[in-house]
């Protein structure tokens, strides 16, 4: 079992103890001239994750690194990390070969727990094809899995949801699933998750604006993988707390934060909404908003999308005035 913190028969009891907070998005910092990985900027990105209040950490493995440098970020991490925060790796592979590989290095390393990615690689022509492939992934290892919903595996071949909640439901039973990461923003297809196993995994949205109602009526406990840096510094750790006071049950509270930081959402509304329609991220964008409020900044590998100027401009506008304090010395990232 290596360095794992539970067995595989008490995986869904330790997440329901476990996953809890918000979970931010560690993404591999590169050297300048990007030939390697820059370890000191990784560390001082875990370091900054505990200190913004974060309790877990996604790592990315969609940035450009190779298996090998991957593998190095990983026990970077987690030897940062030193426990304070929990682990998860982002299982994005192209093949089920590669999956397995990382699935048994992350056991061995101490990875808490994955985040499923379905390869374009493999063949998937039913929903019972969707559901051996997770079988098969969670009888490769005791690490617990957290399921993700998405529009990007072209699943609306199977159901108009584009990710069916009764096979998300299915999926539930299996061992080592432990969670769910809504990727449908829909709020239907939520709820829906929740009624039909939200008692055998804890489904989460990154999505802000279903905290409120999703904590309230279901008791959600947690959301992420999400760069939440760009609501929030260190010190006043707004986003944090905000989805503390929700889960405390004080909604009139975190409202007044939830409309302090409106000028942010509406930013990323404008921004993410088009990235996630094309089913992919501005890394790039993420690794600035971490990096003005204290983070190792930077560029990650190509193929990745651009920031302009404009745009940065136009992010450190909102943050600012939504009470979030940020950097103002030049980026060389």
């Amino acid at each position: 079992m290596g360095k794992m913190k539970y067995d595989r028969k008490n995986v869904k009891k330790w997440a329901r103890e476990n996953y809890r907070g918000l979970e931010n998005v560690l993404l591999p910092t590169f050297t300048r001239d990007l030939a390697g990985i820059d370890e000191n900027g990784i560390r001082l990105d875990v370091r900054q994750t505990i200190k913004h209040g974060f309790t877990k950490t996604l790592i990315a493995s969609d940035c450009g690194t190779t298996i090998s440098e991957l593998k190095r970020v990983i026990e970077t991490v987690i030897d940062e990390a030193q426990g304070k925060i929990h682990t998860s790796l982002y299982l994005a592979f192209d093949n089920r070969k590669t999956q397995l590989e990382m699935l048994k290095f992350g056991q061995e390393a101490g990875i808490d727990n994955v985040l499923l990615h379905y390869p374009a690689s493999e063949t998937f022509n039913s929903e019972d094809d969707v559901y051996n492939y997770t079988k098969m992934i969670s009888e490769s290892s005791d690490i617990a899995i957290n399921l993700y919903g998405s529009h990007k595996y072209n699943f609306g071949r199977f159901h108009p949801s584009m990710f069916s909640p009764k096979l998300v439901a299915r999926m539930a039973q299996l061992e080592t699933v432990a969670g769910y990461k809504e990727g449908i923003i829909d709020f239907t297809h939520f709820a829906a998750v929740f009624e039909l196993c939200g008692d055998q995994l804890l489904p989460m949205s990154p999505v802000e604006g279903f905290h409120a109602v999703f904590i309230e009526k279901y008791g959600m406990q947690w959301a992420g993988g999400f760069p939440w840096e760009f609501y929030q510094d260190a010190e006043s750790q707004q986003m944090v707390k905000n989805f503390q006071t929700m889960t405390e049950g004080r909604f009139r509270d975190a409202t007044e934060v939830y409309w302090r930081l409106a000028p942010i959402r509406y930013y990323l509304f404008g921004s993410i909404s088009k990235q996630v329609e094309l089913g992919m991220y501005n890394y790039n964008q993420w690794k600035y908003a971490q990096w003005l409020v204290g983070g190792a900044g930077g560029h990650v590998r190509q193929p990745c999308m651009k920031l302009y100027d404009h745009e940065k401009e136009a992010l450190k506008f909102a943050m600012r005035f939504s009470g979030v304090k940020i950097r103002e010395d030049a980026y060389h990232g």
